[in-house]
């Protein structure tokens, strides 16, 4: 849900202070770090010999630094730099965005070392549909909910 956010939001809410230019930069910036991130997080784990874990809690840690730094930012954020913008959501693509990038793509990799599922890729196939169905649902539901708000 936080992706699709990020996604969707992030003209809106930076539409008051910063121009269609500016945007596409920022947002040009959050996908730079969703690219550098999710090959980042996934070298990371793969020195944990895939343990995923250790990776994904220090990486939810520092996007909760940045998420809680835009907080507090909050309703000031237009008197901030253009710069620090595209810093933040940096780190908010390299953070959040990689993590999913890194989440979803290791779930097929360990859908298909399972020895019941190795023979069967239309199971495979099927199962991480449904994984990434529910994803996209719930990430729909939190479009709903935003919009009320």
């Amino acid at each position: 849900m936080a992706v699709y956010c990020l996604l969707l939001r992030l003209p809106g809410f930076l539409k008051d202070q910063y121009g269609c230019k500016d945007i596409v930069i920022i947002s040009n910036w959050l996908d730079l770090g969703a690219i550098i991130g999710t090959v980042a997080i996934g070298a990371t784990s793969d020195l944990f010999n895939s343990r995923r874990s250790p990776t994904s809690f220090f990486t939810i840690i520092l996007a909760t630094i940045v998420s809680f730094s835009l907080v507090f930012i909050g309703s000031n954020y237009k008197e901030i730099s253009i710069y620090l913008m595209m810093n933040l959501f940096f780190l908010m693509g390299l953070t959040i965005n990689g993590l999913n990038n890194v989440i979803s793509s290791a779930l097929t990799v360990d859908l298909g070392k399972k020895e019941a599922l190795r023979s069967n890729t239309r199971a495979i196939g099927t199962i991480a549909g449904i994984i990434d169905g529910t994803g996209t649902l719930g990430a729909a539901i939190g479009q709903l909910i935003i919009s009320f708000t």
